[in-house]
This record gives C-alpha cells, structure tokens and sequence, in this order.
C-alpha cells in the first residue's frame, strides 16, 4: 500500500503544473530566470540559502550577484565553499574574471567572523589558478589586512610584480592590525622591488614604532636603514625613540641622515636634547653646520628662547662657533658703548689678555698689530650675547674690548 502512494506521489510530482506551483513556493522554478535585482533583493531580506539555490537560475551573471552569493556562502558559516565558487566562475564566466578582485576585497571588509573571513581567503587562494594577477594582488592586501603572515608570504611569492599601490597597502593592512615586524618587513621587499615611494609610509611606520615601546631599537633601526632621502618626521621620531631606550646606534644614524636644508625646531628640538645626552660636543659641531641655513637658524632661535638654561648655553656654543664676530666687524659694525652702559654692565674681570698687556708695559713696549691675546673667546661671548639680545652682557663685552685696544695702542 505504501509502495502504491510512493508511486502515485512520484508521478503527481513530475507533472509540469505541480512542478511549477512548487517552484513558486520557493521563490523560483526550474523553468524560470531570476534577474540579478531579484537575486540581490533576496540578499537584503538576508534569505541565504535562497541567494545561493537562485544563482544557477540567473538571467545574467553579473558582480553584484556573484559578490551577493560569496556573502551569502559567509553568512551561512560556509567559507570552504567560496573557493570552488571562485575558481567555477573564472573558469566559466570569462566576462567576471577582470573584476573578481573586487569580490576578494569584499571578503576581506565582510562582517562575518574574522575565522570565517580567514578560511574564505585561503580556500580562494587555494584555487588562484585561474584567477589573474590582479586578483592574486588583492589576496596580498587582504592577507596583510586579517593579518595572516603565511598566507601574504605565499601570495607575495606568487606575484610577478608588485605595484606602489598594491605595497603601499600591503604595508598600511599590517599596520592596522598593528604587527609592526611584518610592515618593516614589507617595506623592505617593496623597497628591494623598486615599487613603493617609502616616505609616507615610513613616517606612518615610524609614529607606530615609537607608540609602542616592545622592540623600539631594532625597529628604527631598521626603518632608517630604508630611508636613503631626507625625511625630517622620520629624523624626528628616531631621535625621540633614541632618548626613550636609551639607544647610541638610533641615534647615530640619525644623525648621519640629518642634514639641511629645510630643517624645523620639529626637527631640531628631539636633536637637541639626544645630542646633550649622546655626544654634547659632537653635538656641537653638527649644530654648528645646521644653522648656517636659515631655516635651521631660525629654530635654533626659537627653541633656545624657550629652552633651560643648560640647552640654552649649549646651542650658544654652536652660535658662537658658526657666526664669529670678527675685529673688523666689532670696530665698523657694533656701537661704541656710553660711560653709563658701561658702568652699567659691571663685567670687570680679568682675562688672559689683560694679563698678556700688563706684561707688555712692564717688560717694554708690544710689537705687531694684532688683537690682543685670547681676543676670540671674548668675540664668542659677544656673539651668544647678541643672538640672545642680552644687552647689558653684550655692553660689558665690547667695554672690555675696547680697553684692550686702547692698551694696545698706548703700547704701540
């Protein structure tokens, strides 16, 4: 009896009439084609499994529907799928190949699971044959993006050539996901490929590097290593990261990269404060050439008019050095002081020089027309002066000048 039912029920089914009401219970029939608008309206009804069966029955296989059905494999926790349906629709649907990695990135900024994301990724790598490099480049990017180091190695190895964008990105994922080692790592392949314009993204790297304070030597280390070019934000940052460890070598080569012109008190200000503690008098001498360009001098003014005073006596040596104040300069350029800035000043003590002159008219009178011994410590002292308007100290120097020229010219 029941075997007469299975019969009977068999041969109702395979009629065309039932056959069709049963398919509009579904929301389509065999017979019927679906447009990608109905195929991506069921997707927003978030009907899955319905996405998924209406895809054989489209009219047109566009993108849309077939990102629609890889986010509907995503939904229903079936990620192993999307790499079969990838590399069908390669294969078969010549007119998509172009444009799946558009579908690849849409994986990568998928809502599911990042586990789901992940398995999803790697299946479509799994099956890349027939996928074009295009594609296999957006892998890359979304590999760095979930953070996945295995599989970006794989996808950088199978790629024939990596573009500036392609790195760059590649770059900026690990950084998002904040594995520093891996973004170094990369700009250095990027930078051995010849493909990536490094600024930027050293810069970007760099702030990273110094925010997070597990490995900070090695890193900027690593990071100065690529920069062949001047690049004053990263200088900036190395010479922070150098005090913070504590780091000799960080700010050797720090050093080594910096040079003008162009350099800001952004710049000069972290270098300021390494040099005091690494080298103070190599320090010196490097600041001595700086501020012999303009902009450099002009921040060296306005950092020391902010600075304590230990920095403040410091970046005077190097002023002192690179702008001494000649004899010439002192008799034609600089005003004579009165009587009352001279009182005023109240520098009177004694220096080598006085001492050379006293000598000199105890023991006969002085030959040659120079300046008075251990003159150009004085002319130092008058230039820092200057720089720092200190009025009443640059007065009491150029007294002290003065006298000694008219001892030496009684002594003539």
């Amino acid at each position: 009896c029941l075997f007469c039912f299975f019969c009977l029920g068999f041969a109702v089914c395979r009629i065309n009439v039932v056959k069709h009401f049963i398919g509009q219970a579904t929301g389509f029939s065999a017979s019927c084609r679906l447009s990608p608008a109905e195929l991506l309206a069921l997707q927003k009804q978030q009907r899955y499994e319905e996405v998924c069966e209406a895809w054989p029955c489209l009219e047109d296989f566009t993108l849309e529907a077939f990102s629609a059905v890889v986010d509907a494999l995503l939904a229903l926790d079936r990620p192993e799928d999307v790499g079969l349906f990838f590399y069908k629709a390669a294969v078969n649907l010549s007119h998509l190949r172009p444009n799946l990695y558009q579908s690849i990135r849409a994986i990568e900024q998928s809502q599911a699971p990042m586990t789901c994301i992940s398995i999803a990724l790697q299946e479509v790598f799994r099956n890349r044959d027939p996928l074009d490099e295009r594609s296999r480049q957006e892998l890359l990017v979304a590999f760095a993006r979930t953070n996945d180091e295995k599989y970006a190695h794989e996808a950088f190895k199978d790629l024939q050539r990596v573009p500036r964008e392609i790195g760059y990105r590649t770059v900026q994922g690990f950084l998002s996901c904040s594995n520093l080692d891996a973004a170094i790592q990369y700009l250095q392949k990027a930078q051995e490929h010849g493909s990536l314009a490094l600024q930027e993204l050293l810069v970007e790297t760099a702030y990273a590097v110094e925010a997070d304070a597990h490995n900070q030597r090695t890193r900027m280390c690593e990071l100065l290593a690529l920069g062949d070019d001047f690049f004053p934000p990263l200088l900036a940052c190395a010479f922070r990261v150098a005090v913070a460890c504590e780091a000799q070598d960080v700010y050797d080569l720090a050093v080594s990269a910096l040079k003008g012109p162009g350099i800001g008190i952004d710049v000069l200000a972290p270098f300021v404060q390494a040099a005091q503690i690494f080298d103070p008098q190599g320090g010196v001498d490097v600041l001595k050439e700086l501020v012999l360009d303009e902009d450099a001098h002009l921040a060296a003014q306005k950092l020391r008019s902010h600075a304590d005073e230990v920095t403040s006596a410091w970046i005077d040596l190097a002023f002192g050095s690179a702008f001494p104040v000649s004899w010439a300069d002192l008799s034609e350029g600089l005003p004579v002081p009165s009587s009352s800035q001279r009182s005023r000043s109240g520098i009177h003590s004694e220096t080598a020089g006085d001492q050379a002159i006293q000598q000199g008219q105890q023991g006969g009178p002085r030959t040659g027309l120079e300046a008075p011994p251990r003159t150009e410590n004085t002319l130092s002292l008058l230039s820092a002066a200057c720089v720092a308007g200190d009025r009443d100290s640059a007065d009491g120097q150029l007294e002290r000048m003065e006298g000694a020229a008219v001892d030496s010219q009684s002594l003539r």
